[in-house]
């Protein structure tokens, strides 16, 4: 899992495998940032963007999947000794869970990605933050000159 913040855009990257008509490729979700969520719907947005089911997710915080499910329905929120465990299995911090930084989202698109854009990921997971920052100028300015190439 890894999130990558280029044009004001999160893209959140799940390397999970699926298949389609006997083709593989990696799954990922873009969200555009919009600070509206309640941490219940943030969790509920996390489970998603994860690709856990409710379930799997109350099996790994330890809280009943009628608690979980009481969130939705009854707009509860979880109780404060369970939001580090929360955090730990949606792998955010409490200050991101809590305020919605860096999660809150208006528009999800689920896309695959494929061999070269795998290659491509791979590659930018294997650089170091300065060099992954870098890349993302470059790619930013080649999208401008792509843009105005085309007037």
């Amino acid at each position: 899992m890894k999130n990558i913040f280029f044009n004001d855009t999160i893209y959140v990257i799940t390397y999970k495998n699926i298949r389609d008509n006997g083709h593989v490729g990696l799954r990922y979700i873009y969200v555009k940032a919009d600070r509206n969520m309640t941490i219940t719907e943030r969790i509920f947005y996390l489970i998603k963007a994860r690709g856990l089911s409710q379930n799997a997710f109350s099996k790994s915080v330890g809280i009943a999947p009628s608690t979980i499910s009481d969130w939705k329905t009854k707009n509860h929120t979880p109780s404060a000794d369970k939001i580090m465990d929360i955090c730990r299995v949606l792998e955010v911090t409490p200050e991101s869970l809590l305020t919605g930084a860096g999660i809150d989202e208006a528009e999800v698109k689920e896309t695959k990605v494929d061999y070269k854009g795998k290659q491509l990921l791979l590659e930018y997971e294997g650089l170091n933050d300065e060099d992954q920052k870098r890349l993302l100028a470059y790619a930013k300015k080649l999208g401008e000159l792509t843009k105005l190439e085309d007037i």
